[in-house]
């Protein structure tokens, strides 16, 4: 990873909104974090894989373990969803290639990838199981966003939480609707 790509707004944007969901995670849900950022090679230039016999798979961006149960989190900073033409909906979408390495690690592993979106726009953590937004709802094929295209759900789909209300305002014996399947 060039160290320009490091410094740009969306690495900077990006890099905040992992760290504010692991500090949300971690000091107000309970949870220990994994960051996979950690493992991503001497200069960072690599994404972190498992490594199988014939291929390897892109890990989400933080493991997240709490009460015997491990489960990941993608995490993307977006400022507001887009409005898709195609489906006459507004939406959020992450690179097509992630989300098929995603879609691999669940089933290879049987763990739990959660897309986290912080929305800059509306002050919100959108979130919601991959599993459970199923297919796109959306695939676009160019290189402009995300080489290799992205793939994108509505924004209905997920749900959220006020940022500005997370610090000390939740009970942790109450869980989240991520927090639920354990």
């Amino acid at each position: 990873m060039t160290t320009a790509f490091r410094q740009s707004a969306p690495f900077i944007k990006g890099h905040e909104a992992e760290l504010l969901v692991a500090t949300f995670l971690r000091e107000e849900r309970g949870y220990h974090i994994l960051p996979a950022c950690d493992y991503s090679g001497a200069d960072g230039g690599k994404a972190p894989k498992i490594q199988g016999a014939n291929d390897g798979i892109v890990v989400p961006d933080l493991g997240m373990a709490r009460s015997g149960s491990l489960k990941w989190a993608e995490v993307k900073y977006k400022w507001r969803p887009t409005f898709t033409r195609a489906t006459r909906s507004l939406n959020h979408g992450i690179g097509r290639r992630k989300w098929c390495h995603y879609v691999r690690f669940e089933q290879k592993t049987g763990q739990r990838v959660w897309i986290f979106i912080v929305e800059g726009c509306s002050q919100k953590l959108l979130f919601e199981r991959l599993d459970l937004l199923g297919p796109p709802n959306y695939v676009y094929k160019g290189e402009k966003m995300d080489p290799g295209g992205m793939a994108f759900w509505p924004r209905a789909s997920f749900g959220s939480l006020v940022l500005n209300a997370i610090p000390g305002l939740f009970d942790t014996k109450i869980p989240l609707p991520f927090e639920q399947s354990e």
